[in-house]
C-alpha cells in the first residue's frame, strides 16, 4: 500500500484555494457559442388570431327541425343511408293536423258565406234606401203644396222610414268590415293549418348521408326539435365558441385555420361564414358566441361532432420586423432580448406588436439583420457566436 504523505497547513490552504477557483470557473463559465441558439431578426408576414374550441356540425340549412308538434308515425330511411333532395325521411302523425285543417277550412267557408250574404243584404238595403228617399221626397212635395195635417203626417212617416233604412244600411256596412276581417283571419288560419299538415311529411333538404337524431317511432316531438341532418362535405362547418371578450375581433370573411382532434397533423383552411347573434353559457360557465366557419370541401371528414380548435385571424401585417417569440424575455423594466454585439451578449430592451404562432413583431429596439441568442443563464458580456 502506498502511503500518502500528510500535507502541511500551508499546502492545505493552497489546495483549498485552487479547488475554490476551479469550482468558481465551472459555475461562472457560460455556454460557448456552439451551445447558444442564434436567430436573426428579419421581415415576415405576421397574423394575430383568436383561438376558440368547437366541433363540426351541419350548416343551419342542412339540419332539419320539426315544424309542428306531433308524434313520429313512421321513419322511412335508416341513419347512414344516402338520400337525395326531396326524399321523404319520416312522417309525423297527422290525424289532429287533418282535423285542424278541415276545421279551419270550414270556418273560412262560413265566414266567406256570411260576407257574401251581408253583401246581398247591403245591395237590397241600398235599393230600399233609394225607394224610401223617393217616397220621402214625394211626400215633401205634397206637403209643400198642401201643409194640411194629412200631408204633414205622411211626410213625417216617410222621413222616419227613410232614416231607419239608412241606419240599417250603415249597420250592414259596419258589419261588412267585421266579416271581411273574419274571412281574412280564418283564411290565414286555414293556410297555417294546411302548412302544418304538409309539414307532417318531412323531406331531405339536399343530397347526402342521413344522420338521424336519437328518435324513434311513437316519440313525441315539439316544434323546433332537431329531427335529422343531411351530411356532406358542403354542409359541414366548424362551430367555434368564441369568448365574448374576443368576439369584437371576429367578422365574416376572416381567414381561419381549423385543427381537429381526430387528426392534429392536418390544418384545414376556411373562413368565417356567420357570427350568430346571441350569446350562450359554455360548459365552463363563461359567456361565448357561436361562430360558423366554412371549411374547404374535401379536406375534412363528413362527420358531425368532431372536436377541434379554430385559429381566426383578425390582424395581418406583411413585412413586419420579427423574431422568434421564445427569444423574448422580461424583467421589471420590460421586455428584452440578448443581442449579439461584438461577439458578446448585450441586454437590449425592445417594444413589441402583434404576435403570431411562433413569431412576434419588433416595433422598436432592434434593426433588421440583428442577431439574438438564447440559452440558460446568459449574462451581460457573455461570449456569443459572432
Amino acid at each position: 500500500m502506498v502511503k500518502i504523505p500528510k500535507l502541511k497547513r500551508w499546502q492545505k490552504i493552497i489546495l483549498l484555494i485552487v479547488v475554490a477557483l476551479v469550482l468558481f470557473m465551472i459555475v461562472r463559465r457560460k455556454p460557448d457559442g456552439a451551445k447558444l441558439e442564434v436567430a436573426v431578426v428579419g421581415r415576415s408576414t405576421l397574423s394575430e388570431s383568436v383561438t376558440a374550441s368547437g366541433k363540426t356540425d351541419v350548416r343551419t340549412g342542412e339540419a332539419v327541425y320539426a315544424q309542428v308538434s306531433s308524434t313520429i308515425k313512421e321513419i322511412k330511411v335508416k341513419s347512414g343511408t344516402p338520400v337525395t333532395q326531396g326524399d321523404t325521411i319520416m312522417l309525423l302523425d297527422n290525424a289532429s293536423l287533418v282535423a285542424a285543417s278541415t276545421g279551419a277550412y270550414t270556418s273560412y267557408l262560413t265566414a266567406n258565406t256570411n260576407l257574401i250574404n251581408n253583401e246581398y243584404e247591403k245591395e237590397a238595403l241600398e235599393a230600399d234606401v233609394k225607394a224610401k228617399r223617393f217616397i220621402r221626397d214625394q211626400a215633401q212635395e205634397d206637403y209643400n203644396g198642401d201643409d194640411g195635417d194629412d200631408n204633414k203626417q205622411a211626410l213625417k212617416t216617410a222621413e222616419a222610414n227613410y232614416q231607419n233604412s239608412i241606419a240599417d244600411l250603415n249597420s250592414l256596412r259596419a258589419k261588412e268590415a267585421y266579416l271581411t276581417g273574419a274571412v281574412t283571419s280564418t283564411y290565414s288560419s286555414f293556410l297555417s293549418a294546411n302548412k302544418n299538415l304538409r309539414n307532417s311529411k318531412v323531406t331531405a333538404p339536399s343530397a347526402g348521408t342521413l344522420a338521424l337524431q336519437d328518435i324513434k317511432i311513437g316519440e313525441s316531438v315539439t316544434a323546433g326539435d332537431r329531427l335529422f341532418s343531411v351530411i356532406n362535405t358542403g354542409s359541414i362547418a366548424f362551430i367555434a365558441e368564441v369568448d365574448e371578450t374576443d368576439i369584437s375581433k371576429v367578422g365574416v370573411g376572416k381567414k381561419t385555420t381549423v385543427t381537429l382532434d381526430s387528426d392534429t397533423e392536418t390544418q384545414i383552411s376556411g373562413t368565417v361564414a356567420e357570427v350568430l347573434g346571441a350569446t350562450f353559457t359554455t360548459d365552463s360557465g363563461s359567456t361565448a358566441v357561436k361562430v360558423v366557419v366554412s371549411m374547404n370541401e374535401g379536406s375534412f371528414p363528413a362527420i358531425t361532432g368532431l372536436n377541434g380548435e379554430a385559429e381566426i385571424e383578425f390582424e395581418t401585417k406583411e413585412g413586419a420586423l420579427a423574431l422568434p417569440v421564445d427569444y423574448l424575455e422580461e424583467d421589471e423594466e420590460g421586455e428584452f432580448v440578448w443581442e449579439v454585439q461584438n461577439c458578446q451578449a448585450k441586454k437590449s430592451y425592445i417594444e413589441t406588436g402583434i404576435e403570431s404562432y411562433d413569431l412576434i413583431e419588433v416595433t422598436s429596439g432592434l434593426n433588421e439583420g440583428a442577431k439574438v441568442v438564447k440559452g440558460d443563464g446568459i449574462k451581460e458580456g457573455d461570449k456569443t457566436p459572432c
